[in-house]
């Protein structure tokens, strides 16, 4: 017997969550991907850091930001040792500068999560995440 629960009835899948994070290049294809469901008739957001070079995107192809996670674009700008890695070509540097950011920025990244999936009894609990 088949232990997984089933309907004749169809539920309509509307809502899309599409989760990124990283360089403006690492989320272009999240917002491609994000533009063809919208024309498709998704409800389309995209959880992503809350750079102004992301949201400015997004925005451009009417996107629905949420901010989510650290803003590394603004962290190696503002941050020498994260450029001078990136411009003397130190990866090993570069990983453990951001991996600094990270580890200390992890536990107040998780609230925007909590809050997008789990808190406001699921308003925006989306039918599909990516």
């Amino acid at each position: 017997m088949n232990s997984i629960a089933t309907t004749n009835e169809k539920k309509t899948l509307r809502k899309v969550t599409i989760m990124t994070t990283g360089s403006r290049g690492d989320i272009q294809p999240f917002v491609a991907i994000g533009i063809a469901l919208k024309k498709a008739g998704y409800d389309v957001r995209v959880l992503t850091q809350p750079s102004k070079t992301h949201a400015m995107l997004l925005d451009d192809f009417g996107l629905e930001h949420v901010p989510f996670g650290i803003d590394v674009d603004k962290y190696l700008w503002e941050n020498k040792e994260a450029r001078t890695s990136m411009e003397t070509g130190n990866t090993l540097q570069f990983f453990k500068c951001i991996g600094s950011i990270v580890e200390k920025e992890a536990a107040s990244s998780c609230n925007p999560f909590y809050d997008e999936f789990i808190a406001r009894e699921g308003e925006h609990r989306p039918d599909l995440l990516l």
